[in-house]
């Protein structure tokens, strides 16, 4: 799936008056988005999705900006007041992203593939009013008998890139990675906002290995 649009956000541990975000998509992120698309609310069993591995190709990291909101009336935590409360908000301008999932079960990622065509409910990048600037959905994007990596990598990319090299983010056993966030999802995560850490490495390969 391709995810570009002018504004994007990836946050896994933001709170109310501080919305953070990563500069790459979480997978937390990633499964709200097909989740959405497969037509399943909150409170259904997202265990197929679970099952599957996150990759992430950098097409354009994007510029991390921020703007500030006003919540109008909130009610203070003692339930004794209203008030208007600021919160920050950073985001990623400009950013795209290929993204890949990986699993052994070959009927839900065509399930899949075709709720990303067809989306039961809107989609969004991060934040529901972050709408794709192009589909999510890839008509070639089901890549049966293909690694993750190697999906990644040699996917044909429209876009030019002044970089020489091919920068990816993959999703390994913790015990082999080099970087740790918390963005897994749980059975109930979108529900309980809880989540559990997930293992990632980061390579960069050159577009002359990959071409040879």
């Amino acid at each position: 799936m391709q995810l570009y649009g002018p504004m994007q956000s990836w946050g896994s541990n933001s709170q109310f008056i501080l919305r953070t975000t990563h500069r790459d998509p979480t997978k937390s992120g990633v499964l709200g988005l097909c989740s959405a698309a497969l037509g399943w609310n909150r409170s259904m069993d997202i265990s197929p999705l679970l099952q599957l591995r996150m990759g992430v190709r950098i097409i354009r990291f994007g510029i991390l900006m921020k703007d500030y909101q006003t919540a109008e009336n909130v009610i203070s935590a003692n339930g004794s007041k209203k008030k208007n409360v600021v919160s920050t908000r950073y985001f990623l301008s400009d950013a795209n992203f290929l993204v890949g999932l990986e699993g052994s079960d070959l009927k839900f990622l065509e399930k899949l593939h075709n709720a990303l065509h067809h989306p039961k409910f809107c989609i969004s990048l991060g934040r529901k009013s972050y709408v794709p600037s192009k589909p999510v959905f890839l008509p070639d994007g089901l890549r049966k008998n293909e690694k993750l990596e190697k999906a990644l990598i040699q996917y044909p990319i429209a876009e030019s890139s002044e970089s020489d090299s091919i920068e990816l983010i993959i999703e390994v056993p913790i015990d082999e990675a080099d970087e740790i966030r918390f963005d897994q999802p749980l059975k109930n995560s979108y529900l309980t906002r809880k989540f559990n850490k997930r293992g990632m490495i980061r390579k960069s390969i050159k577009l002359n290995e990959v071409n040879s």
